[in-house]
């Protein structure tokens, strides 16, 4: 042991121990409430009508989107729904669909339909009438779960956009939920995988 460690070791044996003050009572911690979820926007499709388009699950360095929706608002009331959705990755298939939907409080709905005139490219190029007429029956196919069920999405503030909450028959489906943005049509933004 060196000579400065006795030192302190002699002066702390002859110091009597120092008695902390006592703490003091711990504060009762209450918990705060947890926050509510985030409302549903009002006007879900107030940016459409500035010409603004819809990007499901956007990349926003890539400018792609997984799905990309465009609304018209013609003079006799109904609202129109363009929607391009990737269908497959590879080859890489697009399907564009024309629907009509309404807007109901804060929600858009519409019934799952419109395979009977939907368009396709596949990796970029109008498929034939053939292919249009295989892939329109196997949407068809797909769809006939849903044949009468309204679907209606809410859209809620999700990190820099939004959440698109979907409900098919009045029952929530989170398995079907996707992140959202209101994209200019001149942004650069394109379908992709």
């Amino acid at each position: 042991m060196s000579l400065l460690a006795l030192v302190l070791a002699a002066a702390v044996s002859a110091t009597p121990p120092v008695v902390p003050p006592p703490l003091p009572a711990p504060a009762l911690v209450v918990a705060a409430p947890p926050a509510p979820p985030p409302a549903p926007v009002a006007s879900p499709l107030a940016p459409a009508k500035l010409g603004r388009l819809l990007c499901y699950s956007p990349d926003q360095a890539l400018k792609t989107c997984a799905a990309m929706t465009a609304y018209g608002f013609p003079a006799d009331g109904k609202i129109l729904n363009r929607a391009q959705v990737v269908i497959t990755p590879s080859p890489f298939i697009v399907m564009t669909t024309l629907t009509t939907v309404t807007v109901r409080g804060p929600a858009v709905c519409g019934r799952m339909e419109g395979a009977a005139e939907a368009t396709f490219t596949i990796d970029g190029k109008p498929a034939d009438e053939a292919t249009t007429a295989d892939l329109r029956g196997q949407i068809a196919g797909a769809f006939t779960a849903f044949d009468g069920v309204e679907v209606c999405t809410t859209y809620v503030p999700f990190r820099e956009g939004f959440m698109a909450n979907v409900s098919i028959g009045g029952a929530p489906r989170p398995d079907m939920n996707q992140p959202v943005i209101w994209v200019e049509f001149n942004d650069g933004y394109v379908v992709s995988p």
